[in-house]
Protein backbone atom coordinates (compact mmCIF):
# COMPACT_ATOMS: atom_id res chain seq x y z
CA UNK A 1 0.00 0.00 0.00
CA UNK A 2 2.69 2.17 0.53
CA UNK A 3 4.06 2.19 -2.87
CA UNK A 4 0.92 2.73 -4.10
CA UNK A 5 0.15 5.53 -2.77
CA UNK A 6 3.60 7.25 -2.44
CA UNK A 7 3.24 6.74 -6.53
CA UNK A 8 0.09 8.80 -6.38
CA UNK A 9 1.01 11.49 -3.87
CA UNK A 10 4.07 11.64 -6.34
CA UNK A 11 2.27 12.56 -9.29
CA UNK A 12 1.91 16.08 -10.48
CA UNK A 13 -2.22 15.61 -10.75
CA UNK A 14 -2.61 13.23 -8.02
CA UNK A 15 -6.28 11.53 -8.24
CA UNK A 16 -8.98 12.33 -5.56
CA UNK A 17 -10.33 9.11 -5.38
CA UNK A 18 -8.47 5.39 -5.93
CA UNK A 19 -10.91 2.46 -6.49
CA UNK A 20 -9.73 -0.55 -5.44
CA UNK A 21 -11.12 -3.82 -6.31
CA UNK A 22 -9.91 -7.06 -4.43
CA UNK A 23 -11.02 -10.22 -2.45
CA UNK A 24 -11.82 -10.39 1.13
CA UNK A 25 -8.25 -11.57 2.76
CA UNK A 26 -6.74 -8.79 0.49
CA UNK A 27 -9.34 -6.15 1.78
CA UNK A 28 -9.25 -6.96 5.40
CA UNK A 29 -5.73 -6.80 5.63
CA UNK A 30 -5.25 -3.17 3.45
CA UNK A 31 -7.94 -1.83 6.17
CA UNK A 32 -5.63 -3.02 9.05
CA UNK A 33 -2.69 -1.07 7.53
CA UNK A 34 -4.53 1.83 6.36
CA UNK A 35 -6.42 2.29 9.54
CA UNK A 36 -3.17 0.74 11.71
CA UNK A 37 -5.67 -1.19 13.53
CA UNK A 38 -4.36 -4.79 13.91
CA UNK A 39 -6.83 -6.63 16.20
CA UNK A 40 -4.70 -9.00 18.84
CA UNK A 41 -6.95 -11.93 17.37
CA UNK A 42 -6.82 -12.12 13.57
CA UNK A 43 -10.65 -13.52 13.42
CA UNK A 44 -11.85 -9.82 14.92
CA UNK A 45 -14.74 -8.81 12.47
CA UNK A 46 -13.09 -5.82 11.72
CA UNK A 47 -13.78 -5.13 8.09
CA UNK A 48 -16.67 -6.51 6.35
CA UNK A 49 -15.86 -7.89 3.24
CA UNK A 50 -18.90 -8.94 1.28
CA UNK A 51 -19.58 -10.02 -2.76
CA UNK A 52 -19.91 -6.07 -4.42
CA UNK A 53 -19.56 -4.23 -1.04
CA UNK A 54 -18.11 -0.88 -0.79
CA UNK A 55 -16.00 0.49 1.56
CA UNK A 56 -14.34 3.80 1.75
CA UNK A 57 -11.52 4.69 3.37
CA UNK A 58 -10.52 8.73 3.77
CA UNK A 59 -6.75 9.86 4.91
CA UNK A 60 -6.62 11.54 7.71
CA UNK A 61 -3.62 13.81 6.96
CA UNK A 62 -0.77 14.06 4.10
CA UNK A 63 2.90 12.84 5.76
CA UNK A 64 5.39 15.81 5.30
CA UNK A 65 2.91 18.00 6.11
CA UNK A 66 4.08 18.98 9.42
CA UNK A 67 7.94 20.65 9.98
CA UNK A 68 10.29 18.23 10.93
CA UNK A 69 8.83 15.34 9.34
CA UNK A 70 9.20 13.41 6.15
CA UNK A 71 7.25 11.31 3.83
CA UNK A 72 8.36 7.92 3.13
CA UNK A 73 8.90 7.82 -0.33
CA UNK A 74 9.92 4.17 -1.78
CA UNK A 75 10.98 3.40 -5.41
CA UNK A 76 11.85 0.40 -7.40
CA UNK A 77 15.23 -0.69 -6.34
CA UNK A 78 15.18 0.27 -2.85
CA UNK A 79 14.83 -2.05 -0.20
CA UNK A 80 11.22 -2.20 1.26
CA UNK A 81 11.19 0.09 4.02
CA UNK A 82 9.79 -1.07 7.49
CA UNK A 83 6.50 1.14 7.97
CA UNK A 84 5.64 1.70 11.65
CA UNK A 85 1.72 1.42 10.91
CA UNK A 86 0.57 -0.21 14.08
CA UNK A 87 -0.92 1.26 16.89
CA UNK A 88 -3.43 3.22 15.02
CA UNK A 89 -1.00 5.12 12.68
CA UNK A 90 -1.54 3.76 9.59
CA UNK A 91 0.14 3.67 6.50
CA UNK A 92 1.00 7.17 4.94
CA UNK A 93 -0.75 9.35 7.25
CA UNK A 94 -3.14 7.15 8.13
CA UNK A 95 -6.68 6.39 7.33
CA UNK A 96 -10.48 6.39 8.60
CA UNK A 97 -12.77 3.81 7.27
CA UNK A 98 -16.23 5.87 6.55
CA UNK A 99 -17.79 3.12 5.16
CA UNK A 100 -17.77 -0.59 6.19
CA UNK A 101 -19.28 -3.05 3.50
CA UNK A 102 -22.13 -1.22 2.19
CA UNK A 103 -24.01 -3.01 0.33
CA UNK A 104 -27.25 -1.01 0.52
CA UNK A 105 -26.91 -0.61 -3.23
CA UNK A 106 -27.70 -4.36 -3.62
CA UNK A 107 -31.31 -5.86 -4.06
CA UNK A 108 -30.82 -8.61 -1.59
CA UNK A 109 -28.32 -6.67 0.83
CA UNK A 110 -25.11 -8.08 2.44
CA UNK A 111 -24.33 -11.30 0.68
CA UNK A 112 -21.10 -13.88 0.65
CA UNK A 113 -19.76 -12.45 3.43
CA UNK A 114 -15.81 -13.42 4.75
CA UNK A 115 -13.99 -12.89 7.67
CA UNK A 116 -10.74 -14.53 8.78
CA UNK A 117 -11.53 -17.64 11.44
CA UNK A 118 -8.15 -18.12 12.70
CA UNK A 119 -7.21 -21.45 11.04
CA UNK A 120 -5.01 -20.19 8.54
CA UNK A 121 -1.53 -20.46 9.06
CA UNK A 122 0.86 -17.67 8.93
CA UNK A 123 4.16 -18.57 8.50
CA UNK A 124 6.98 -16.62 9.43
CA UNK A 125 9.60 -16.44 6.45
CA UNK A 126 11.87 -17.18 9.77
CA UNK A 127 9.94 -20.37 10.48
CA UNK A 128 12.38 -23.29 9.14
CA UNK A 129 9.15 -24.86 7.37
CA UNK A 130 8.27 -21.74 5.27
CA UNK A 131 10.16 -22.81 2.74
CA UNK A 132 9.46 -26.88 2.14
CA UNK A 133 7.66 -27.13 -0.91
CA UNK A 134 6.34 -30.89 0.18
CA UNK A 135 3.80 -30.64 -2.94
CA UNK A 136 6.34 -30.50 -5.41
CA UNK A 137 5.05 -27.05 -7.06
CA UNK A 138 8.07 -25.43 -7.87
CA UNK A 139 7.36 -22.43 -5.15
CA UNK A 140 9.40 -21.55 -2.48
CA UNK A 141 6.93 -21.45 0.68
CA UNK A 142 5.69 -17.94 -0.06
CA UNK A 143 3.11 -16.50 -1.86
CA UNK A 144 3.79 -15.36 -5.48
CA UNK A 145 7.30 -16.75 -5.53
CA UNK A 146 8.39 -19.52 -8.04
CA UNK A 147 11.58 -21.16 -8.70
CA UNK A 148 12.76 -23.21 -11.53
CA UNK A 149 12.85 -26.92 -11.00
CA UNK A 150 15.44 -29.40 -12.18
CA UNK A 151 12.99 -30.51 -14.84
CA UNK A 152 12.39 -26.91 -16.30
CA UNK A 153 9.00 -26.80 -14.88
CA UNK A 154 8.34 -23.37 -13.12
CA UNK A 155 5.16 -23.92 -11.99
CA UNK A 156 3.36 -20.82 -13.93
CA UNK A 157 1.76 -23.54 -16.26
CA UNK A 158 2.64 -26.12 -18.98
CA UNK A 159 6.05 -25.42 -20.29
CA UNK A 160 6.54 -22.36 -19.00
CA UNK A 161 9.88 -20.60 -17.69
CA UNK A 162 10.90 -17.96 -15.62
Amino acid sequence: MLRIISDLDGAESGPEAVLVCTHAASLIAIGRALTGVMPEDVGTEDFKPYTCGLSKFVRRRVPGGEEGEAAVVWEQGMAIPRVDWRGGKGVAGGWDCVLNGDCSHLKDGAERGWHFSGDESFMSPTDGDAFVDDAETGTSGLPGARRERDDGYSGNGEGSKL
